[in-house]
């Protein structure tokens, strides 16, 4: 993937609809660099190079990492119906 920005610099790969593509349902979901203030993503995930560096260091494949968005007002009900760790912050 190649831009003339730095968005792709560091990159995750979050496996949404792509072990069995559904079409019209997105896929090719990263999580990447942020591009400047008040430009968007086509549906990624984008943060502050060193916040996503923070999470590089710390992410281990091998545990299975789930990713989890949504709105704040949802997430004591999520956290309670899919056991997620108190400790998570919004």
């Amino acid at each position: 993937m190649r831009l003339g920005t730095d968005h792709y610099r560091w990159l995750v790969v979050i496996h949404y609809n792509d072990q069995r593509p559904v079409r019209g349902a997105g896929s090719c979901i990263f999580l990447h660099v942020a591009p400047p203030p008040g430009e968007g993503t086509s549906g990624c995930t984008a943060l502050a190079p060193e916040d996503l560096l923070t999470v590089l260091t710390w992410l281990d494949p091998a545990r299975n990492p789930l990713l989890v968005q949504l709105p704040e007002e949802l997430l004591d009900a999520a956290r309670a119906a899919w056991h997620l760790p108190s400790a998570l912050n919004p």
